[in-house]
């Protein structure tokens, strides 16, 4: 991964419990405007861009920066910020830890979802900003106090700025914060902590006292795949991280996604990309 800086970039051990707040000035400026490279974390990534020329890669995805955009990356997206020029804006950073010591509540990352993990993570646009830019304030302040009740109130902050972050979420996406299904959630999360073990539907619908054709309903109604699709993308994608991101041969990586061969991995993913994990590492995924 990079030695460069990166754009949010802290180290694990400084992060621990606790939330940063940086201004995109000040870290294009300790970086001398070099451009990160593709990494990855292990705690939650909050970039608005205010003003400013690049792009933000996502996950294989990039997204142009825009006025007022803001990116949500969660633990183990990798992603590149790209600055063409000085940007001005903020970048939060803070571990799943923080969001419990904080009181905010062991599910409240997940019902907000803004923190996708994998799938599609385009930025939501702020038209009227006042409002947040005051709050972003808040955080700021209370990011640097250590009193006795600082964290609570960095928590209390961080929860009101991501409430009304989803209110500029498209439709759809609100849809699912407000409706969304619990059993939905229980199941992305069960996925995202089992997809290296687990890649039946049957394995998860045990975990959640379903059948299977009942948790493929949920699944496809709500968001409109099935669960072995959902499952399989989950896979896909961690394997394609690890292919361009890593050095791993094909055969570690396989073991690491849960196949017990790898000409069973080297199958799967030729039946979904058309191009061996070979192929598809020497053209760092621009063939897809």
């Amino acid at each position: 991964m990079s030695t460069q800086a990166e754009v949010g970039d802290v180290r694990e051990g400084d992060l621990g419990s606790s939330i940063k707040v940086a201004r995109m000035e000040d870290i294009y400026d300790s970086a001398d405007g070099k451009i990160d490279s593709p990494h990855r974390h292990e705690y939650n990534t909050v970039v608005w861009v205010r003003e400013g020329k690049g792009s933000h890669v996502i996950d294989f995805n990039e997204y142009d920066f825009g006025k007022d955009h803001i990116y949500f990356i969660g633990p183990g997206q990798i992603h590149q910020v790209k600055t063409l020029n000085r940007p001005s804006g903020w970048v939060i950073t803070f571990h799943n830890d923080f969001v419990i010591k904080s009181g905010l509540g062991r599910d409240f990352l997940v019902n907000v979802n803004l923190f996708r993990q994998y799938s599609d993570s385009p930025p939501i646009v702020i038209d009227q900003p006042d409002h947040l830019i005051e709050i972003m304030g808040l955080l700021m302040r209370y990011s640097l106090e250590k009193d006795e009740f600082s964290r609570e109130a960095q928590g209390a902050a961080l929860k009101l700025f991501l409430i009304e972050s989803i209110k500029y979420c498209d439709p759809e996406n609100r849809r699912a914060n407000e409706v969304g299904s619990p059993m939905l959630k229980e199941f992305k999360s069960l996925v995202n902590n089992n997809f290296n073990e687990m890649h039946k539907v049957s394995e998860y619908a045990d975990l959640l006292s379903v059948t299977p054709k009942y948790l493929n309903e949920i699944v496809k109604n709500t968001i409109g795949t099935t669960a072995k699709e959902y499952i399989i993308d989950r896979i896909l994608l961690e394997a394609k991280r690890l292919l361009v991101h890593t050095d791993e041969s094909v055969k570690m990586i396989a073991l690491s996604l849960g196949f017990s061969q790898p000409l069973h991995f080297n199958t799967f993913f030729k039946n979904k990309l058309k191009m061996t994990p070979l192929e598809y590492r020497k053209g760092d995924g621009a063939a897809e």
